[in-house]
């Protein structure tokens, strides 16, 4: 669906963070609604669960980014979007 033709995966061990990218079409995450489907509604939930902070960052034609790290331990590497165009859920 993305139509991407690079994807990089980047891992640090401290604070653990994985970090997914492409350079695909990218969606408006403002369009995501957690009651339709259950994909990202599981992702949410299994962070949850070990008690880790996801969040799925996308602007049309920009591309995707999909971050999973340690709560309240955010790699500096891979800071949470600022600019309204990501898709987070924290239970805190």
């Amino acid at each position: 669906h993305a139509r991407a033709s690079q994807i990089s995966i980047q891992i640090h061990p401290k604070p653990f963070t994985i970090c997914l990218q492409d350079n695909g079409v990218g969606f408006d995450t403002s369009q995501i609604q957690p009651s339709q489907g259950i994909g990202i509604a599981n992702c949410h939930q299994r962070a949850l669960v070990i008690d880790y902070h996801f969040e799925i960052q996308s602007q049309p034609n920009q591309g995707t980014k999909i971050i999973l790290s340690e709560k309240n331990k955010l790699n500096h590497h891979f800071q949470p979007s600022s600019n309204g165009k990501s898709y987070s859920h924290r239970s805190d």
